[in-house]
Parts: C-alpha cells; sequence; structure tokens
C-alpha cells in the first residue's frame, strides 16, 4: 500500500510563508522556550474511527475540541505561563492537514517546553507527530493529568494505536512513519 498523497509522512506544507508568519507570531507572546502545549486530538483519532458519515465526523470533531477545551481551561489553572492551544487556532482558508501539523511541529520546536498529551492522542496523525518532535528534542511528555509519558510508553501507545487501526481496516501509513522515526531516534541518541 503506498503512502497517501493527501496525507504524506513526513508532512509535505502548501503554505510554508503563513507557516512561517503564524509560527513566528507566537514569539510576540512566548519568551523562548517556556510554553506548555497541549496535543489533542481534533481531525483524526480514536472519535473519528467507525465514524463513516460527514455528520457523524463532524460530531466526532466537536466531542474532540470540548474534551480539548476542558483539558487546557484545567491545565491554565495549574500550569504557570503561557498554555499552548492548537485546537483554538480557527480554520484557515485552504489549509492541509499537513500546513497544520508542519506548523505545530515547528511550535514546539521553537516555544515549548513541555507538551501534554489529551487522552487518545496516540490515534492521532498531528498528535503522533507532536510527540515524535518532543522525543527528538528531549522536551519532557505528560498525559493531560500531568503524569510522565516516557518515548518508550509513547511509542508502544503509538505501535498499538497502529495495530487497532489496521485490525479496523483503516490506514495507519502516517503512524508507521512515526514509529519508524522514533525507532531511528531511541537508537541513535
Amino acid at each position: 500500500m503506498s503512502q497517501s498523497v493527501a496525507d504524506p509522512f513526513p508532512p509535505q506544507p502548501v503554505h510554508a510563508t503563513e507557516i512561517g508568519t503564524a509560527g513566528s507570531a507566537i514569539g510576540a507572546i512566548v519568551p523562548g522556550r517556556t510554553a506548555a502545549y497541549v496535543s489533542s486530538p481534533i481531525t483524526t483519532g480514536r472519535r473519528l474511527t467507525a465514524r463513516d458519515t460527514a455528520e457523524a465526523r463532524d460530531e466526532a470533531r466537536r466531542e474532540n475540541l470540548a474534551h480539548s477545551r476542558e483539558v487546557v481551561g484545567r491545565l491554565r489553572s495549574v500550569l504557570e505561563g503561557v498554555v499552548i492551544d492548537p485546537a483554538a487556532m480557527e480554520d484557515q482558508p485552504g489549509w492541509t492537514q499537513c500546513d497544520y501539523r508542519t506548523l505545530w511541529v515547528r511550535v514546539i520546536e521553537r516555544y515549548v517546553c513541555k507538551a501534554v498529551f489529551v487522552d487518545d492522542w496516540q490515534y492521532s496523525k498531528g498528535c503522533a507527530l507532536e510527540f515524535l518532535a518532543c522525543v527528538r528534542l528531549h522536551i519532557p511528555t505528560l498525559t493531560e493529568r500531568l503524569a510522565p509519558i516516557s518515548p518508550a510508553e509513547g511509542q508502544e501507545l503509538i505501535r498499538s494505536a497502529a495495530t487497532l487501526m489496521r485490525s479496523k481496516g483503516e490506514s495507519a501509513e502516517f503512524h508507521d512513519g512515526v514509529m519508524r522515526e522514533l525507532d531511528r531516534v531511541s537508537t541513535n541518541p
């Protein structure tokens, strides 16, 4: 099975200039690598699996967003400093998922000192990619309850998610790409 042109790993952005501008704008608010980042499943993930109509997928996306808002609100009350909430970004006309994924990885690389992963993150392509970015940069990764997620634990969660996705007849190619990179990073720290 070949990698989906619409959803390649690694992501191939279409709007590189706008991504750079949006990423730089965050620097006006976040001094260096001091922010917490909240990685939430939005357009892919467990709630969206087995949703076979556009209406059902829209409902799952609304559920993902509501849960993300709840987690971000709680984190903002207990964490010091800026908490970056990618789910709050309005949809950008013409942007692809590759554009969003590229933007948020760049934000992690430039501004993040810790990342919080919302429950069921491992089923999300974007979250899996964000976990990889954190592992590459040795950024602490936490559950939504602020318990640590080790690189090995996260890797196993992504591997299990990919296995479940394949068992349901869904593509796990993006996750497989993330796993190959995590394997490479773990053997060449």
